[in-house]
């Protein structure tokens, strides 16, 4: 609203602009050939008063239609008759001011067809700067709504991806649940509360925004919580991030599906206890976080990190920075790392 706005006063200034140097230009000829001051005045002020009215009435009728191509015919219709009306209405007020003024009739008569020709080009001029004005701003509008309809549709997209992660976290929880009600009730329900918390932490979460990765390792601390009691003794997680990675900004939740992912293929193919790494740091403007978890190159040969998690993962950050080498996966001397690399903008803005 405040762009249309300025967009529209702008135009005016121009257009009085232009209106002021038909004026002046209009005067500047007449004292030239010898009229009075008053001639001079009068008749360009008139001049100029009756152009500007003719514009106006251009400019109202094509701020708010456009023709088609097949209908152009129209505009030079409706240009012909303004010029024929402005050119009458000069010529009664013209008479009826200087008409006591001697010789200025014959000036009226002989100035008759020039006077047409210039209402003729003033008012083809403001028409089709009013309808270059009209497109653009239709095409303005357009590509804003185009803009609106990706957006639209790229959150969705992220609401969807994040519905398909969560289920699978929730249900392993109620599962486990369901299994300590009978034999350690007092777990189920520390483990109830644990769940509580994390819901209650991710659902007011947007998945568009960006969170600090203090936020983010404070989210994963919840859920790690559950998933040891899930798992007990078996699950140990160790986090490292260096004091300025505190502040660093990415997408919230980003890394909860690639920790999930390492419990996943750490734990399910093993009795052993399983150590999970999260490190964080800042290298060139950018995040970057690697998860690790062993795995057996026998047992593990199907997965190799290719479930959904990952290409969820994968694509969320596509949409979100458009570029499809953010999550770079690798797999040596029996532990598989996930990385992700999220560009720090902020950084970049803020030092611009």
């Amino acid at each position: 609203m405040n762009n249309q706005h300025f967009h529209i006063t702008t135009i005016r200034r121009v257009y009085y602009g232009l209106l002021a140097l038909v004026f002046f230009g209009h005067a500047w000829l007449l004292y030239v050939a010898g009229f009075s001051w008053n001639n001079t005045i009068t008749e360009s002020l008139l001049n100029t008063l009756t152009l500007g009215g003719s514009g106006f009435i251009l400019f109202q009728v094509f701020r708010y239609y456009l023709p088609s191509r097949e209908r152009f015919w129209s505009v030079l219709l409706v240009i012909h008759i303004l010029t024929a009306i402005t050119t009458l209405v000069q010529s009664i007020l013209l008479n009826i001011f200087l008409q006591r003024y001697p010789g200025m009739e014959s000036h009226l008569t002989e100035t008759i067809v020039p006077r047409i020709c210039l209402t003729l080009l003033w008012n083809s001029l403001v028409a089709f700067l009013s309808m270059a004005i009209k497109a653009s701003r239709d095409n303005s509008m357009q590509a804003q709504r185009v803009r609106d309809v990706e957006q639209f549709a790229k959150d969705a997209e992220l609401f969807r991806l994040r519905q398909q992660l969560q289920p699978h976290f929730l249900y392993n929880s109620l599962n486990s649940i369901n299994a300590l009600i009978g034999i350690q009730p007092e777990k189920a329900r520390e483990m109830v509360g644990q769940l509580s918390d994390f819901l209650r932490s991710t659902v007011k979460v947007d998945d568009s925004q960006l969170s600090t990765l203090k936020e983010e390792l404070e989210q994963l601390n919840l859920y790690l919580n559950i998933e040891k009691l899930r798992f007990g003794h078996r699950l140990q997680a160790s986090i490292s991030a260096a004091a300025p990675t505190d502040e660093a900004k990415l997408p919230a939740l980003i890394l909860q599906p690639l920790v999930e992912n390492a419990i996943k293929y750490g734990l399910y193919d093993t009795l052993e206890t399983v150590d999970i790494t999260i490190e964080a740091t800042l290298n060139d403007k950018q995040l970057v976080v690697s998860v690790c978890n062993p795995f057996d190159p026998v047992t593990s040969t199907a997965h190799k990190g290719t479930g959904f998690g990952l290409n969820g993962i994968r694509k969320r950050l596509y949409l979100l920075y458009g570029r499809n080498d953010l999550l770079t996966t690798t797999s040596e001397n029996g532990r598989f790392c996930a990385t992700v690399l999220i560009p720090q903008l902020h950084v970049q803005s803020d030092n611009n």
